[in-house]
């Protein structure tokens, strides 16, 4: 995960013009937190943690928090990338109001 990512991030630093932001995200794992599935919050942070580090060692500016399902796990995402420094985040959730599904 962490090569993945740091290549990640070296790519869109590559591709981005000179003086502007690069902005790399990460997302939920398909996994659900509990109570709707086994995963429970301190792991779904630390795994955000550990790709927050990796965009920030590949270069990126800014991390986006991006297509969450529940505020718990948009804050688990704030909550790790905070923890690196002060680097800006930005957040996104995603609703779906015709489906009963908080998470796939």
């Amino acid at each position: 995960m962490e090569a993945i990512n740091v290549e990640a991030a070296k790519l869109a630093r590559e591709a981005c013009p000179a003086g502007k932001v690069c902005c790399r995200g990460y997302r939920p794992d398909r996994k659900a937190l509990k109570p709707l599935g086994d995963l429970v919050i301190e792991e779904a942070e630390e795994a955000f943690f550990r790709q927050a580090q990796a965009l920030l060692k590949g270069g990126v500016d800014l991390i986006s928090i991006e297509t969450m399902f529940s505020l718990e796990e948009a804050l688990a995402g704030l909550r790790a990338a905070k923890r690196l420094g002060e680097a800006p985040v930005i957040a996104a959730l995603t609703f779906n109001r015709t489906k009963k599904v908080l998470h796939p």
